[in-house]
């Protein structure tokens, strides 16, 4: 029998756009994210890490205009994590919600371990 490898199939870039570029690394956004920091803390929500902390579109529908139900503060690492799993911009918010709750679940595991 003969095992053929199937190419992973690539994920969606349908929100990478060079305008949705041009827009991550415009005044506008560096202004958007310090308003959004303003009202929330710049905590990543999952692990509560502090450090190298984004903002993550939940939902890309009012890119350029999005309220701040539209992102979440994550760190870098889970970040990364978190598109390793759903991929490069998925306009999802169940995932966002799901990975979160489960990071959560995680690290209050994690800290019940400790104390044993």
């Amino acid at each position: 029998m003969r095992f053929i490898k199937e190419k992973k199939k690539k994920h969606e870039n349908r929100f990478v756009t060079p305008k949705y570029k041009v827009y991550i690394k415009s005044g506008a956004w560096k202004r958007r994210k310090a308003q959004y920091y303003q009202t929330h803390p710049k905590q990543c929500v999952a692990c509560k890490n502090v450090y190298r902390v984004g903002l993550h579109h939940i939902n890309y529908k009012r890119v350029g205009r999005e309220l701040d139900e539209d992102l979440v503060a994550l760190c870098w690492n889970c970040h990364g994590k978190y598109h390793g799993i759903y991929g490069v911009h998925q306009d999802n918010e169940e995932n966002t919600y799901t990975f979160i709750d489960e990071k959560i679940q995680v690290g209050e595991m994690t800290e019940i371990m400790k104390h044993l």
